[in-house]
């Protein structure tokens, strides 16, 4: 028995879901179907709502219905891939980007094919009378353009196969017996195949330009990183905690952490010492330095901070301006809080009024 022949549209067996055609499809009770996957998954998203609807019509269901699969359905759609993967690319129409067949009516196939004489692109049907009619085997074809007439010359109505060097610019082969005669030209392919090759070495010049920068930008970031190794180490070889000399530290100061804090608290019950500061609340450190150096304090709190330099030989006893710090020529100090920082050193005198902390 002849089986009927039924042209059918691919996307009459189309998922509405995923757009692809169907697979393993199920049929649904408002009579759409659908890729079993595709429906499953949009019906769990509906699970707490506990109503299911049919993403093309809307019609809802409940309970959840229980799905089978449509074998007639599957049994065509499967032919139907058959068929796709089996037809020619040259029969299929013309999509974004091809050269169609100016013969073709309504939808257009896509052109295999190109004449120069006709100056006219044909598909693979349209094509068969130029490769079959005497009159029509003459004609020049070439691979479907869409930019036939300027791959002919204006002034002979020939195919511009040659490029002349010398003028820069296509030509047919009756240009080199006319306005070029004497000049260097090629093949337009040898040009082509010339000028790929300069681009390629362009490009691969370009390509080590790149890696020489990055090399250097790479031995750069070494160099920095080894730079900042050695200031860290020069660093930690010279330095060294200062600790906070108990017999000079006012009474409202309390010292912790091995004396390296102080804290301005409420008054301590210090024995009195011929050290200690007993006007202005603060501590100088047991160690002494000389030379270049540098300090990191660490301070926190709403008042702020003085942070001060001072030579041993300061006062101690007594509110007046030879016992506080950068108030004499025997100290200086920075006068920190969380909205300024003030350098007091307007009486800070180098002169031989100093003395040099002993030895």
């Amino acid at each position: 028995m002849a089986e009927a022949f039924i042209p059918v549209a691919q996307d009459q067996f189309s998922c509405p879901v995923c757009l692809d055609l169907l697979k393993d499809p199920v049929a649904i009770p408002c009579g759409h179907s659908y890729c079993k996957v595709c429906i499953n998954d949009c019906w769990d998203q509906e699970d707490e709502k506990g109503v299911y609807s049919c993403p093309q019509c809307r019609d809802t269901f409940t309970p959840r219905p229980i799905l089978r699969r449509n074998n007639m359905l599957a049994e065509v759609v499967e032919k139907l891939k058959t068929e796709v993967q089996a037809a020619s690319p040259a029969h299929c129409y013309a999509g974004p980007g091809d050269v169609e067949c100016d013969f073709c009516t309504g939808r257009k196939h896509k052109a295999v094919k190109s004449c120069l004489i006709c100056l006219t692109s044909f598909c693979e049907t349209h094509l068969k009378p130029h490769l079959e009619l005497p009159a029509l085997k003459n004609h020049t074809l070439l691979e479907a353009s869409s930019q036939l007439k300027e791959k002919i010359c204006s002034q002979h109505d020939k195919l511009m196969e040659i490029y002349c060097r010398t003028d820069q610019t296509c030509i047919c082969s009756l240009c080199m017996l006319d306005n070029h005669k004497g000049h260097d030209a090629v093949s337009l392919s040898a040009e082509i195949t010339e000028k790929q090759r300069e681009l390629k070495e362009e490009q691969l010049k370009s390509q080590q330009r790149i890696q020489e920068k990055q090399k250097k930008v790479q031995e750069l970031k070494q160099a920095v990183n080894m730079i900042k190794s050695r200031a860290q180490t020069a660093v930690e070889d010279n330095f060294c905690y200062l600790t906070l000399d108990p017999n000079t530290t006012h009474h409202y100061l309390h010292l912790s952490e091995k004396n390296r804090v102080v804290t301005y608290n409420v008054r301590q019950s210090y024995s009195d010492h011929p050290e200690r500061f007993d006007s202005y609340i603060q501590v100088l450190c047991k160690e002494s330095v000389c030379g270049r150096c540098y300090w990191e304090v660490e301070w926190s709190g709403v008042g702020g901070v003085y942070i001060s330099v001072s030579y041993k030989e300061i006062k101690r006893k007594g509110a007046g301006r030879k016992c506080g710090f950068g108030r004499n020529s025997q100290s200086w100090t920075l006068c920190c809080s969380s909205s300024f920082s003030l350098s007091i050193t307007m009486t800070l005198k180098l002169s031989s009024e100093f003395h040099h902390p002993p030895e």
